[in-house]
């Protein structure tokens, strides 16, 4: 009974040792000898795990390049809107900078522009107005310029710099906006000029600098006959002084006549515009010839006894327009 029992024991075991092998058959084809392969169920499971691991290792690294590629990929289209962003924003600054270069040259503009009217009206130039003559335009874009070629591509966010590229619209907007203040302001300012020109020109012309010193023996309008009897209508002023004193120019003008006119003795008379005409008589010598420029205060005559005369002195009139008019409504008293 012992020994059956045993029997049966190492036949069991010799089933469960053969149970744990798998046999792989593997068939060459016609005429070929079949291979068998024993493998152990042991292995089997080992290497079932060890694949296992494997395929989920490969599927743990494929993951990760793929999450690297998406995320190279984004990075990539990040970059193309960044320099995208970056050709803009340089495009802008270039602008601002050639507006801020033209402001810089009307400011200048505007400088000499008021310096000359200034000088013309004989009024110095305020420290405050020179010192405005700073491009405040151009300072700016030249800070903006800087802050923006240090931001780097790890500190440089999209939404933000979208926003400065709207602030760069507003800025050249606000600059264009000033550019045209200065425009206008530059027009007007060349306007004033010319109005100043002419207000200086007519000044320059008026004659009412006082042609020679002396005593006044003869004002205008009716007064006795010096020479005779009866009145007279005396048009324009005597001034009476010695022989050889200057005479000068009243007023800016050019010489219309040089000659030798019966009871005016030697006479000259200058054109002056704006419609006066002065004339200078009873001269001893001219110094000036006809069609000459002259200016107020030069010597154009000197004073004498020629024409009918009592003593030496200038006869002085003015005619404004065609009329004689009294010499003292014009001269600066």
């Amino acid at each position: 009974m012992i020994s059956f029992t045993r029997k049966a024991r190492t036949y069991i075991d010799a089933k469960r040792k053969q149970n744990d092998k798998i046999t792989l058959m593997f068939m060459g084809g016609p005429g070929k000898p079949v291979k068998d392969f024993c493998i152990s169920v042991k292995w089997l499971r080992i290497g079932t795990v060890a694949l296992s691991m494997t395929l989920i290792a490969g599927l743990a690294v494929g993951g990760f390049f793929v999450w690297d590629y998406r995320n190279l990929q984004y990075l990539k289209s990040e970059n193309q809107q960044l320099a995208s962003i970056n050709e803009s924003q340089s495009v802008q600054i270039q602008e601002l900078q050639d507006i801020a270069q033209a402001m810089q040259s009307k400011m200048t503009d505007l400088e000499n522009l008021d310096t000359q009217v200034r000088e013309k009206v004989g009024l110095e130039k305020p420290e405050e107005a020179a010192a405005s003559g700073e491009a405040e335009a151009q300072r700016a874009v030249a800070g903006l310029t800087a802050s923006r070629s240090s931001t780097t591509a790890e500190d440089y966010d999209l939404t933000e710099n979208y926003e400065n590229i709207e602030t760069l619209e507003d800025l050249k907007q606000e600059l264009l906006d000033m550019d045209q203040q200065m425009t206008e302001k530059e027009d007007s300012l060349t306007v004033l000029s010319e109005d100043v020109d002419k207000k200086l020109a007519k000044d320059a012309a008026t004659p009412d600098f006082w042609p020679m010193s002396g005593r006044i023996t003869s004002r205008f309008g009716w007064r006795s006959n010096p020479t005779g009897r009866g009145s007279e209508m005396h048009y324009g002023l005597d001034i009476a002084n010695s022989t050889g004193t200057s005479i000068k120019a009243a007023g800016n003008g050019v010489v219309t006549f040089v000659g030798y006119k019966s009871g005016w003795g030697r006479m000259v008379l200058i054109s002056h515009g704006y419609g006066y005409v002065t004339q200078y008589a009873h001269c001893s010598s001219v110094l000036v010839k006809e069609g000459q420029k002259v200016t107020k205060g030069e010597i154009i005559a000197k004073c004498g006894t020629s024409g009918r005369v009592t003593g030496p002195h200038l006869h002085f009139g003015i005619q404004l327009n065609g009329s004689w008019i009294d010499p003292l409504k014009v001269l600066k008293q």
